[in-house]
């Protein structure tokens, strides 16, 4: 007899048919399915704090965040955020930037407001 059970935490399947439970694919390096089964697309995987999501080479990756656009007193990042914008309303400061210019890039400070400067992050 055979049954069917759910794909393990941390993976994903997203075809019906399904009969070999080798066919479950893992989340991307740095992200997961926070503890939920029978996840059926790559988007259920989220990016861990500190990282945000980015398309490199056609592929979804988590990217470590930049100092510079953690959302302050959290280990939220703001570039994984809509708009950019915290949670608790307030904005990162700086003109943030796709590299590629294509949606889901990774994502770079392209200037600084007025009254801030540009420096490396440690």
């Amino acid at each position: 007899a055979s049954l069917c059970i759910a794909c393990p935490v941390d993976t994903y399947h997203n075809a019906i048919g399904a009969d070999d439970s080798n066919l479950c694919a893992a989340c991307p390096a740095f992200s997961s399915t926070r503890n939920a089964l029978a996840q059926t697309v790559l988007e259920d995987c989220k990016c861990n704090d500190g990282f945000y999501t980015a398309v490199v080479d056609g592929a979804m990756e988590c990217v470590i965040c930049p100092t510079g656009a953690m959302c302050p007193g959290s280990s939220v990042c703001a570039l994984e955020q809509e708009d950019f914008v915290c949670p608790d309303g307030s904005p990162v400061v700086g003109n943030w930037s796709r590299r590629s210019g294509a949606p889901g890039g990774v994502v770079t400070l392209a200037s600084c407001p007025a009254g801030y400067k540009m420096v490396d992050s440690p």
